[in-house]
């Protein structure tokens, strides 16, 4: 309606309001020029914002399978078992690189049992190692063992006692 030509003025109730004809949906779909180089535009700027905020990033570390990685631990203080989370190792292990599950994402084991995977981590909790080995040319055992992630399955002979 406000872009029907009145007859008693001659104008569009539109242009006496605004000064000026408004751009209708056909007027829009015909003319995409101002779209594609509003588009363009903004996928410059997204790439320059991302080159900027790359040089202050580090580079992933990438793990190759049986690699040798400490394990970030999260020990919380346990006064009652005389734990303290102050003086826990940050990391432990060594752990064995499995396989990569992503390009961030690594699953470990052990090294007794590299068939039983412990879980998958994130390259940021994870530490390459060069530890010596042990005199049976084993690397050393983990201070405080991490177990399986997940929730332990239940058994049946203590819920039915």
């Amino acid at each position: 309606m406000s872009t029907a030509i009145c007859s008693s003025t001659g104008f569009t109730p539109a242009y006496l309001m605004f000064g000026r004809e408004p751009r209708t949906i056909r007027d829009v779909t015909q003319d995409l020029r101002g779209l594609s180089q509003a588009r363009e535009t903004h996928e410059k700027e997204q790439l320059r914002q991302k080159c900027q905020a790359d040089k202050g990033r580090r580079p992933v570390p990438e793990y190759n399978p049986g690699d040798l990685v400490l394990v970030t631990t999260h020990i919380l203080s346990k006064t009652r078992a005389g734990i303290s989370s102050k003086f826990a190792p940050r990391r432990d292990g060594p752990y064995r690189v499995l396989q990569a599950r992503g390009p961030t994402s690594y699953e470990i084991g052990t090294n007794t049992d590299p068939s039983q995977p412990l879980g998958t981590y994130h390259s940021s909790q994870l530490r390459l190692t060069y530890l010596s080995t042990t005199q049976e040319g084993a690397p050393p055992a983990p201070i405080m063992p991490i177990r399986k992630r997940g929730r332990p399955r239940k058994n049946p002979a203590v819920q039915n006692q």
